[in-house]
């Protein structure tokens, strides 16, 4: 399983500082970036279907007709629904001072 990490948005300055600590410390020094300048932007996303002749389909519509599909092939709620997951990692995540946790492959069991 990958390594990742989960944050609150709130705390996606710590995040900035991190990251530039180690990356790109040059940058230390700037000011953090707390605009979104995409929040106007729209992003419409599509598919090309490898059956149906290469059709080519809007990604949304085709997640909400594959929903079922994808949680039922993925295993979604094998034991507990996906939103009980998601509660679940909430839970962890607000537990936490710093609202950060880092989830392994033991936790997603867990959950």
């Amino acid at each position: 399983a990958p390594n990742m990490i989960v944050l609150h948005y709130k705390q996606a300055n710590k995040l900035q500082k991190l990251l530039a600590k180690h990356h790109c410390p040059e940058l230390l020094e700037e000011p953090l970036i707390q605009v979104n300048v995409a929040k106007e932007k729209r992003l419409t996303v599509y598919l090309r279907l490898q059956k149906r002749g290469g059709a080519v389909v809007n990604l949304d519509k085709w997640l909400h007709e594959k929903s079922a599909v994808l949680e039922w092939s993925l295993k979604l709620k094998k034991n507990v629904s996906c939103q009980a997951k998601t509660r679940h990692m909430e839970d962890d995540l607000f537990a936490c001072s710093d609202q950060t946790i880092k989830i392994s492959s033991m936790d997603i069991k867990r959950w």
